[in-house]
């Protein structure tokens, strides 16, 4: 009987294993656990809203040309406007070589499919270790769980120590943050211009580049049942997204937009980091994930977050997704 379900036990037994849920899948399941089914309808429907998400060129602020007054201005502006009314955006020229970006995200996923043996050291729930890696950071909270698992790295005050990295991740992570944190930097000097205030103002309120996640998003037997990541509004600052090119992703503007492209599609071939500010200038914008089915399907997205000075020790408990 449901009565009888021991929903607790479910949960401390599949967190246990520290596989995540890359280790059901290894285990060949072809039903997913109870734990993992969301109470509503889960919509799978392949939306074709042609809405272009604004894509801001950053080559004035990142030495890409010369600069001059009036392209910073034209820069800050398209910043501004995109922040205002969308929320969700899309830069090039942004200074992260391409090919540190597909050697992080091909980092990030060959973590996540090693053995479940050379994953479990770094598996836990201590938020005080500067490297860690889980199954749903709110697992014991949320009515469901999600279909995903996620490498954590924290990268201030400082950068952790590189023995405390996974081997698949070490040096690229290194850089790959290093490279974010000046990215993270020239964001808040054009979201500053763009609330008409000085540029350092808002890098001196906000840490830069808070902590890089590295997401999986396995096959799912059953995609009907459960979603990758749930509607959500990100409770940071500001949110760096890179991802692969499987697709899955939606922004919920006035209608839902897929903005992960497929593999070919042309607007998320190259890796282009896509950005969702949250402050004055928020429109607010929520993010979801399907994941689809089938043993090719393998996602791997990777967020840096851009965090308040203050009230750093509450963000992970009150990161929760926003359900409606």
């Amino acid at each position: 009987m449901a009565s009888d379900y021991d929903r607790l036990g479910a949960l401390k037994a599949f967190d246990d294993t520290k596989a995540g849920v890359k280790g059901l899948v290894d285990a060949g399941v072809t039903t997913i656990p109870s734990i993992f089914h969301h109470p509503l309808p889960i919509e799978h429907t392949d939306h074709d809203h042609h809405f272009t998400i604004p894509v801001i060129d950053l080559a004035a602020a990142t030495g890409g040309t010369t600069t001059t007054p009036s392209k910073r201005t034209e820069l800050v502006a398209a910043v501004k406007a995109a922040a205002e009314t969308v929320g969700f955006f899309q830069v090039v020229n942004h200074g992260v070589p391409k090919a540190v970006m597909s050697e992080i995200l091909a980092a990030v996923r060959g973590f996540h499919e090693e053995p479940a043996e050379a994953k479990a050291p770094y598996y836990s729930r201590d938020l005080g270790r500067p490297v860690r890696y889980w199954s749903n950071f709110d697992l014991f909270q949320s009515p469901a769980a999600q279909w995903r698992d996620t490498l954590y790295m924290e990268t201030t005050p400082e950068l952790p120590p590189p023995e405390e990295i996974p081997p698949a991740c070490r040096l690229i992570a290194l850089e790959y943050a290093r490279l974010m944190q000046q990215l993270g930097r020239t964001l808040l000097e054009l979201l500053s211009e763009a609330l008409g205030l000085r540029s350092s103002h808002l890098e001196e309120d906000a840490a830069c580049l808070e902590r890089l996640a590295g997401h999986y998003y396995p096959s799912c037997p059953e995609p009907h049942l459960t979603l990758g990541t749930t509607r959500h509004s990100d409770p940071c600052f500001l949110t760096v997204l890179l991802q692969d090119a499987v697709g899955g992703l939606q922004v919920l503007l006035k209608v839902i937009c897929c903005v992960g492209g497929r593999t070919g599609d042309g607007r998320c071939a190259g890796g282009e980091c896509r950005r969702l500010p949250a402050d004055r200038l928020q429109r607010q914008v929520q993010e979801r994930g399907a994941p689809r089915g089938g043993p090719e399907h393998r996602a791997s997205r990777l967020r840096g977050l851009l965090l308040p000075k203050t009230g750093r020790a509450h963000v992970y408990q009150s990161a929760k997704a926003n359900r409606r």
